[in-house]
């Protein structure tokens, strides 16, 4: 019988509890410690996961195959020195982190204890943790770093449904903005959509899932096209200036107008126009831009 991997947890918020889970999940993985900022939030991302013990101290973690980091960014590098200083690393074990921005450099003090460095990112919603366990399977997740590493955590991530891809450090961060278009700007879509939906009608519960569903279904032309030109609709699309002008005399303030706007410019290139009509529409948009 294969003895599991013994895995720390630093910084088990949303995306390290559920990575936590998931691992655990796995059978392959046991958790020995879990440490966080408070001992409340400690102990209530060991109840999520299932197992580890609460540690208080980076000093007093007991030594693991793997060591996740999955505090926010701005921490990741205190971290790696602490835990360089401080604690008990085990010669070829593997320090990693889950930021999407920062790669595995911000990691490189640890190897002064021999140990192996990687940065790894779910290309995932961790907003509700319960409900991205369920979904996680078949999630995309970039691997960058130490050979060994890449290939120990790739075979691991890969038993809970991630498919690894390796990616170049040099573009970690625009990997990260490609992520951040995707996710966190859609909600922003959405948010500005149920603004002017909420000006129709009070009736905010219906709002909302109007709108979830007009994006599903946009979700669903893009993944049966493969292609935002070829699943894209609306008044950009077919050119109609007149249309756009209304939205644009009708939306109530100046950053929903701005934002109305930019988006149009950012779409033209998508569309099927022709290059006279797309210039005459960003003219106008430019022009726009202007005056307001």
């Amino acid at each position: 019988m294969v003895s599991p991997i013994l895995v720390n947890i630093i910084g088990a918020g949303k995306m390290g509890k559920t990575i936590g889970k998931l691992l655990v999940q796995t059978t392959a993985a046991r958790i020995l410690a879990v440490h966080n900022r408070t001992q409340v939030s400690s102990i209530e991302a060991i109840n999520f996961i299932g197992d580890g013990a609460y540690y208080s101290h980076l000093s007093e973690l007991p030594p693991a195959t793997i060591t996740i980091i999955g505090t926010p960014d701005d921490h990741i590098a205190s971290i790696c020195h602490q835990l360089n200083n401080h604690a008990h690393l085990m010669p070829k074990s593997i320090v990693m982190h889950l930021s999407g921005a920062l790669t595995s450099d911000v990691l490189e003090p640890v190897k002064k204890q021999n140990c192996y460095i990687l940065s790894a990112h779910p290309m995932c919603s961790f907003a509700i943790p319960a409900l991205a366990v369920n979904q996680y399977p078949g999630t995309y997740c970039a691997i960058e770093g130490d050979a060994t590493a890449v290939k120990t955590i790739s075979e691991l991530f890969q038993l809970f449904g991630s498919l690894t891809c390796k990616i170049h450090k040099d573009k970690k961060a625009l990997y990260h903005a490609s992520g951040v278009f995707a996710a966190n700007y859609l909600v922003t879509i959405a948010e500005y959509a149920l603004q002017c939906l909420n000006l129709v009608q009070d009736n905010s519960e219906t709002n909302i899932a109007i709108i979830i569903n007009l994006m599903r279904k946009v979700i669903t032309n893009l993944e049966t096209t493969s292609s935002p030109a070829q699943a894209l609709t609306g008044p950009i699309q077919r050119g109609d200036l007149e249309t756009i002008k209304k939205h644009l005399t009708i939306l109530p303030n100046a950053t929903q107008k701005r934002l109305y706007a930019e988006l149009s410019l950012a779409t033209l290139p998508l569309t099927s126009l022709t290059e006279i009509q797309k210039t005459q529409i960003q003219h106008w948009l430019l022009k726009y831009m202007n005056i307001n």
